[in-house]
Parts: structure tokens; C-alpha cells; sequence
């Protein structure tokens, strides 16, 4: 099992040195890191979780903390690990980049939206069980080739917050989307306004004082219609971003929309390596440039390659795969996973296959058990087949979730259960020829 450590620093408010200043005092609070340990490659600066979300996790009326997996809670920020899945450590990163608080099912529980953008492309909502130690339900709401976060904003004007889908790269099949927020299960309904500029970053704001929010990209903008859920959206190439003096980089996500000037009208805040710098002289630097960075990602045990991957499942439906005949609809899809109650009718072989054919490859899946709940003592599995022990020769075992990730041939594997758990072959299945 991959350590997940989450780098996670609070800004606490204190009071102003003195009444006639009214200055603004902020203190860092580190309350939770990786372990530094560079010969398991493992560092005090990483890896570690790119975003966090604030919430009452356990209904005491103050504020906790979240960074993927792990939840802080108030006010000593008590560590709780693995209340829900996804988020596996990547080498120096960490699959989790963007999340946030939203009560998705109107329960008047805030629940988690989150993106992951290596191997579990796309975007889920974790469902908040209302009670510690139980872990949190996933349902994906959003399918991607690839992927680089979400943001949220009311884009419909309906009073409740809508999501907005960033994808690093334009691919075929996908586009600029969002979802809109509805008031029944599923929750979301999606919605792609166009293809320019879906690349990384991208952000909401009211651009020509309509009064609808618009959607802005790094190649210009996309303009809301009197009714948001028409597409496409009119784009308008009003602007570019280009980094400046060849340095290269996408736009940040989220690009900012903000009347920077205060003369009326939405600005449009872009960051990137060329552009957007403030540098402050602090005196000499306590250590040389650099010294801190990241090891290259390639030297990493558990680093695979994860761009070379094409997806096997489109979570929709079978496309692609060959059913038993005969199976009598037990292999299906449902919630966007397949799903497979072990009672194929066929005759024969009731496995299920891929229409094509690979030779070496390696095969990257998620899957659950049915009806289970809780954490689970788990073993990891080296590659020459034993079980990873401590230096004293014991067996390690790992509490984690119902999930269940496979490698490549010859690395790790983990898999555990929870309540969550139905039995599924997770839409992120990928193999790679």
C-alpha cells in the first residue's frame, strides 16, 4: 500500500500587531505532511495532495479539513485516513488536483466533488455518510480522456452552484463542460458548450455585463446564451494567452474573472511561467536554488506512465467488449461501472472480453466487492509474489476501502472493501498495448 501523505498548510488568522496599523497578520500552521524519508522517496515537500476542501465532516458545528483521502478534524486537525477512495499516489504526485464542498443531493450534508487527472480521468462526487468512520459512497459524474480539475459556480443562475470540467488537452470526443445541478438523482446533467479552448485552464465570470456567467479560456471566451443548457455556446477569440519570452506553460486553472481596474467591467486573471510574477527581494535565500525539487518522476518504484494509457470502458456501456452469449443481461452497466452478479446463463466460457487483441500490455483496474462495509486489513504484494514486511520480518497490513487497483505486470497491488461496494469493474480500466 502507497503512503498517501497530503502536504496540507492552514492559514490562521491573528490579531493585527496594533489597532492603528489594521494590518492583517497571517500565520502558517503546518498540521499534517509526508514523511521524510528519501530513501523510500518520500519527502517533507512531497508528494502530496494539490487541493483541499473545507467542511463539518462530523456535525459539531466548526470547520474540518479534507486533502484527498485523509480528513482533519477541528480543532486539534485529528488525522482520519482513508475515508474514501481514489487518490492513489503516483511517484512525486498524487491523483487528486482539484476539490470542493457541495451538498450534491440536497440532504443538508456537505458532500465532496473532486477530479482526478492520471489514471482515474474525470470527476466524482463522494457522498457524506453523516457519521465517522464510515466510509464515503463515489459516483462519478463526468468521463474524460483526460483531465485537470473542477471549479464551481452557480452558471444557470438557478441559486445553487453548477461545476465547471477542466481537460488539459483538446482530444476527440470531448469538449468544454459543464454540469448543471438538478434536484434528483443523478444530480447532474452535462452539458458540452463547445471544443475552443479545451485545454488547461479555464474559469466563470460575467464577461460583457449580461448579467449570465460566461466561460474564459486562454484563447478567448465563451458567451452564455439566454438559456444556459443551449449549446453551443458563442465563442468570441476576443484575446490569447502565450507565455512570454518562450518559457512555455499552460494558463492556471482556474483562470480568475475580476474587475481588476473597477471601472465596471470583469477583467481576466491569467498566471503561467512567462507571466503574472510578483517577486519580493527577501534577502539571500537560506539555501541554494532548487535543492528541494522533486526527483525525476521515472525513478520513482511506483511510477507508471500513465499518459501512454488508452481507456478500455467508456463507462456508458459495453462497447468494445464481447458479452457471453447466452449471459442474459448479468454482465451490465450500472452508475457508470460494470457490473457482474456472478449468475452468467451462458454456455461455456461466461467471461467477458475485449474485441481486440494485445500482446504485452499492461492492464490498470478498479473494482469493489458487494455488500460489504468498513476498512479491511489489506497486504501488498511485491513483485517477485511475497508480501512487503517491516524490518522486522512482520506482514504489513494496511486498513483500506472497497476499492481495488492492479498494476502492470510485476508492481503492487491493493484492493480492500466498504459500503460503497457493488461488485464493479471501475470505469477507469485501462490497458496499454
Amino acid at each position: 500500500m502507497v503512503n498517501r501523505g497530503c502536504l496540507l498548510v492552514v492559514m490562521v488568522l491573528a490579531a493585527a500587531l496594533s489597532v492603528q496599523a489594521g494590518e492583517v497578520i497571517f500565520v502558517p500552521l503546518k498540521i499534517d505532511g509526508p514523511a521524510h524519508d528519501p530513501a523510500r522517496n518520500s519527502y517533507w515537500f512531497g508528494p502530496f495532495c494539490e487541493c483541499a476542501s473545507v467542511l463539518d465532516f462530523d456535525g459539531d458545528g466548526d470547520l474540518d479539513i479534507a486533502a484527498g483521502r485523509n480528513w482533519y478534524e477541528a480543532p486539534d486537525w485529528t488525522r482520519h485516513a482513508d475515508f474514501r477512495d481514489g487518490a492513489e499516489t503516483n511517484g512525486p504526485e498524487t491523483d487528486d488536483n482539484s476539490e470542493f464542498a457541495m451538498d450534491v443531493n440536497f440532504d443538508g450534508r456537505m458532500d465532496i466533488v473532486r477530479s482526478g487527472w492520471m489514471f482515474l480521468k474525470g470527476a466524482f462526487w463522494y457522498e457524506n455518510p453523516g457519521q465517522k468512520d464510515v466510509v464515503w459512497k463515489s459516483t462519478r459524474i463526468h468521463q474524460a480522456i483526460n483531465m485537470e480539475g473542477v471549479i464551481h459556480g452557480d452558471i444557470d443562475g438557478d441559486g445553487d452552484d453548477d461545476i465547471l470540467c477542466n481537460h488539459w488537452a483538446l482530444v476527440k470526443g470531448q469538449g468544454m463542460t459543464w454540469l448543471e445541478h438538478i434536484d434528483k438523482a443523478p444530480w447532474f446533467v452535462e452539458h458540452v458548450v463547445g471544443t475552443q479552448g479545451d485545454v488547461h485552464g479555464n474559469g466563470l465570470g460575467d464577461i460583457n455585463g449580461d448579467g449570465r456567467v460566461d466561460i474564459v479560456t486562454q484563447v478567448g471566451w465563451y458567451e452564455q446564451p439566454p438559456r444556459a443548457s443551449d449549446t453551443p455556446w458563442t465563442f468570441h477569440a476576443d484575446y490569447e494567452f502565450k507565455a512570454d519570452k518562450g518559457l512555455g506553460g499552460p494558463a492556471s486553472h482556474p483562470i480568475i474573472v475580476y474587475d481588476v481596474d473597477q471601472d465596471g467591467r470583469n477583467d481576466i486573471v491569467i498566471a503561467g511561467k512567462g507571466g503574472l510574477y510578483v517577486f519580493y527581494n527577501q534577502g539571500n535565500p537560506p539555501t541554494p536554488p532548487r535543492l528541494h525539487k522533486l526527483p525525476p518522476e521515472e525513478v520513482y518504484p511506483t511510477w507508471r506512465d500513465w499518459p501512454a494509457y488508452d481507456v478500455l470502458f467508456n463507462s456508458r456501456d459495453l462497447t468494445g467488449w464481447t458479452v457471453p452469449e447466452g449471459d442474459n443481461g448479468h454482465w451490465k452497466v450500472v452508475d457508470g461501472a460494470i457490473d457482474y452478479d456472478a449468475q452468467s446463463e451462458a454456455k461455456g466460457d461466461k467471461n467477458l472480453w475485449t474485441q481486440e487483441s494485445f500482446g504485452d500490455f499492461a492492464l490498470h483496474v478498479e473494482w469493489r466487492f458487494k455488500q460489504t462495509s468498513g476498512l479491511y486489513p489489506m497486504r501488498t504484494i511485491l513483485p517477485d509474489g511475497s508480501y512487503k514486511t517491516d524490518a522486522n520480518g512482520k506482514v504489513i497490513e494496511t486498513p483500506t476501502p472497497a476499492s481495488c487497483f492492479a498494476g502492470r505486470a510485476g508492481d503492487r497491488s491493493t484492493c480492500g472493501a466498504g459500503p460503497s461496494a457493488r461488485g464493479k469493474c471501475g470505469p477507469s480500466a485501462t490497458i496499454r498495448a
